[in-house]
């Protein structure tokens, strides 16, 4: 399998699936990402990028020009490394190894036997995934995951959002979705609270539809979103969040409280 591509929009694509940010666990707060492997997949002129851990599937898309098809796996950190040094343009050949050309510049990096957590993204890519629309009468349903609401904001405004509330410390972030009714609009507000500190924005929305919801989350999902873009975010009681942007797709289970 052989590939062209654009440097900058390659690099800026495995960001976004690396989510990579302040995480909340078991032992509080820590800066890491989603996870240093990467699964790629060739077909009908699109690469896909995806990377996933048990409870988190995020997916992003590059039109490419080829007629190859295929998957491999690669440590993203050890890739960025060759990829920065390339220049501009670069061709991708994958084989037993994967070949980085550019320019008179050539490296040479491993692929990785397996992605650790492939079998949830191969169960995932066989749904009917989402795809981003500026329409949000219809809410999509993923597998058995069945959002009540979906809220299209700037990707500017999400982001914002979610670093003003990331200065709490807490790593944990709530949104709340209250739909119109005869006393009030609809709006859409997302929190953060540890001990006494806490943040809280009612965001604006450019569309919204469907039935009042809450949901708690935690990771860096903002790092998924890009500024320029809108983002389309449904959500449920009780149920995982979906984010879709125009060339991607984000799934996280909920935090129970």
């Amino acid at each position: 399998m052989k590939i062209e591509i654009n440097k900058k929009e390659f690099i800026d694509a495995l960001k976004n699936v690396e989510l990579k940010g302040k995480w909340s666990g078991n032992s509080g707060l820590s800066s890491k990402s989603l996870g240093s492997f990467i699964y790629f997949e060739i077909d009908d002129g699109k690469l896909t990028i995806i990377n996933a851990d048990e409870s988190t599937v995020v997916v992003r898309y590059i039109t490419i020009e080829t007629e190859d098809e295929g998957a491999f796996c690669l440590d993203v950190d050890l890739f960025k490394k060759y990829m920065n040094k390339m220049s501009d343009t670069i061709t991708i050949d994958i084989g037993d190894v994967v070949t980085l050309t550019s320019e008179g510049k050539r490296a040479t990096i491993p692929i990785v036997t397996q992605h650790p957590f492939l079998d949830r993204i191969n169960a995932f890519i066989q749904y009917t995934l989402p795809t981003y629309s500026e329409d949000l009468t219809a809410i999509p349903r993923v597998g058995n995951v069945s959002p009540s609401c979906g809220i299209q904001l700037s990707g500017s405004d999400f982001i914002d959002a979610i670093e003003s509330c990331e200065i709490v410390n807490n790593g944990i972030y709530r949104f709340d979705y209250y739909e119109e009714d005869d006393t009030s609009n609809a709006k859409l507000t997302i929190s953060s609270a540890e001990l006494n500190a806490s943040y809280n924005e009612t965001l604006t929305m450019l569309q919204d539809s469907g039935e009042s919801a809450t949901v708690l989350f935690s990771a860096p999902l903002h790092k998924f979103v890009d500024k320029k873009q809108n983002v389309n975010l449904f959500i449920g009681d009780d149920q995982p969040l979906i984010l879709v942007t125009e060339n991607g797709i984000l799934f996280r289970a909920n935090r129970m409280t």
